[in-house]
């Protein structure tokens, strides 16, 4: 998804982010968010992923 977005758009960027208290994912296209993906973790693995 992030790979599809930021294809040619050179003033994007996808940074790590605090998101609901957790690890989460910014994606900013001229500073200003257009996606943010949360993440929760079980057993150190990915168990749910929220994007908006």
């Amino acid at each position: 998804m992030a790979a599809v977005l930021l294809d040619g758009q050179p003033d994007a960027e996808l940074t790590i982010e605090a998101v609901n208290g957790r690890a989460g994912l910014a994606l900013r296209r001229s500073g200003q968010a257009i996606a943010v993906v949360g993440i929760k973790t079980a057993d150190a693995r990915v168990a749910v992923l929220g994007i908006a």
